[in-house]
């Protein structure tokens, strides 16, 4: 039964390398997650082996996320020169490195070298395969965007299901690390051997911006932008670029927020035991993958990630909402962190494929958006955080704090839908006559009509 379904996999994925190299882009979102998900329940192995304080550990997260900034930064511009499968085979060959030295190392100085390159390894991950996968797909990448995020938060959650059998059985932390690396070797060594996904080309989303003006006595969706310098596609495209990355921003910080700080905000709040706390932050990711995995089918439907996005944004609303209502009981805010969750678990990919309705991604964009988030990441988290342990506040104050994010995220998805204008022509997805079509004769056929027009799916 099962070499049946290795087979039948073999002979679904044998002639589909599009669908092969995707898999590959997924399986870096894997350890990319993998390896977030599995520094924390180290944390107490590497401080003995280093001899540091958990405060000292902490730093080592700041040192992460400079790394993080340079490694998506640089790979805004080395995406979209080189090519790209290579570029990712040799960060992962040189992530390698850290992963077999990190469990080894006895100086908080190396471990500090290895957690800067870790950060570097994960933003280039994350714009270069925000990256390539729109390269790769196009308009059509919005379920590989959730498929890569989903392997991202799987990731996260079995690290420490790993890291526990392994101590189980009796065995060094340290294989729990190795174990990621043979997936980081088969990963660097496949990726070569397909051809690399190519940037969009630069002349041809100029033609498309200059034949665009074509459509606009047809309909209104293209004429959507309401301020005279978008008419401008490089200035259209870093608008949407920056507003979308403002939303991220803000929604990532969140995100990271409310995962790190429930079990804390569970036993401020006198809610539950320590072990329900970290019961409820399970259930808080696992509700994301559960999301992701649904916006997997969703996308599938044609639903116009917008929409898609409108229904994140009411979830988010909805798990904020329940969990104010519900801040002194257990069950209440057991399920408004659930609602939340669900409501926070595709946005970052839809909001990724939002943009490619109204812009070309390029390595640029993918890399400031990714840097964007690290922003979010380092900056909402310790706001809360900060407050929650301040005797003067309680700890409902992450509530109000995600409440104001919650608003800011609104306002910003309003923005951008209301000012930002579709793809032209081709991407918009109704039938458009291209510009000699006026000076046909107007005894025009319908076949010759339609050999002078342009279908896409909307």
């Amino acid at each position: 039964m099962a070499l049946d379904i290795i087979l039948d996999g073999y002979r679904f994925f044998k002639d589909r390398p599009k669908l092969q190299l995707s898999l590959l882009f997924c399986c870096c979102f894997l350890i990319y997650g993998y390896i977030l998900g599995l520094f924390g329940p180290s944390i107490p192995f590497l401080r003995e082996a280093t001899g540091t304080t958990l405060e000292q550990q902490s730093v080592l997260v700041t040192v992460r996320a400079i790394g993080f900034f340079s490694g998506s930064g640089l790979a805004g511009f080395v995406f979209d020169k080189l090519p790209g499968n290579n570029v990712l085979s040799a960060v992962l060959l040189a992530g390698l490195i850290g992963v077999i030295a990190l469990p080894l190392t006895a100086s908080v100085y190396a471990e500090g070298a290895i957690m800067l390159g870790f950060g570097a390894l994960m933003g280039s991950i994350d714009a270069g395969c925000n990256a390539l996968i729109a390269f790769l797909h196009g308009d059509e990448c919005d379920p590989y965007y959730h498929a890569m995020h989903l392997l991202f938060t799987s990731g996260a959650a079995i690290s420490p299901l790993v890291l526990e059998v392994v101590l189980s059985a009796g065995q060094s932390f340290k294989y729990a690390w190795w174990l990621i690396g043979i997936v980081m070797i088969c990963a660097a060594v496949l990726l070569p051997s397909y051809d690399s996904p190519k940037a969009p080309d630069s002349h041809s989303s100029q033609t498309d911006a200059d034949t665009s003006d074509v459509i606009t006595d047809h309909t209104a969706s293209s004429t959507r932008s309401v301020l005279s310098f978008l008419d401008d596609p490089v200035r259209h495209r870093w608008w949407c670029a920056c507003v979308a990355a403002s939303f991220l921003l803000v929604y990532y910080g969140c995100e990271v927020a409310f995962g790190s700080l429930l079990t804390s905000y569970v036993r401020l709040q006198r809610l539950g035991s320590p072990s329900q706390a970290n019961l409820m932050t399970f259930s808080f990711w696992a509700s994301q993958s559960c999301g992701l995995a649904c916006s997997i089918f969703i996308s599938h439907r044609k639903v116009q990630p917008k929409f898609m996005l409108f229904g994140n944004l009411v979830l988010m609303g909805s798990g904020l909402g329940l969990l104010w209502i519900f801040r002194s009981d257990l069950v209440g805010s057991w399920i408004a962190a659930i609602v939340f969750g669900l409501g926070v678990s595709s946005g970052f990919p839809t909001m990724i494929n939002l943009l490619q309705t109204f812009t070309e991604i390029t390595g640029k964009v993918s890399s400031l958006i990714s840097v964007a988030s690290a922003v979010g990441e380092m900056t909402i988290p310790a706001m809360i955080g900060s407050r929650m342990e301040n005797a003067g506040h309680s700890p409902s104050i992450m509530i109000l704090i995600l409440g104001v994010g919650f608003i800011i995220q609104a306002v910003i998805y309003a923005v951008l839908v209301g000012t930002a204008r579709p793809k032209p022509l081709r991407e918009i997805g109704i039938l458009v006559a291209t510009p000699g079509l006026e000076d046909s004769s107007k005894d025009t056929t319908e076949a010759s009509y339609q050999e002078n027009a342009r279908f896409i799916d909307w």
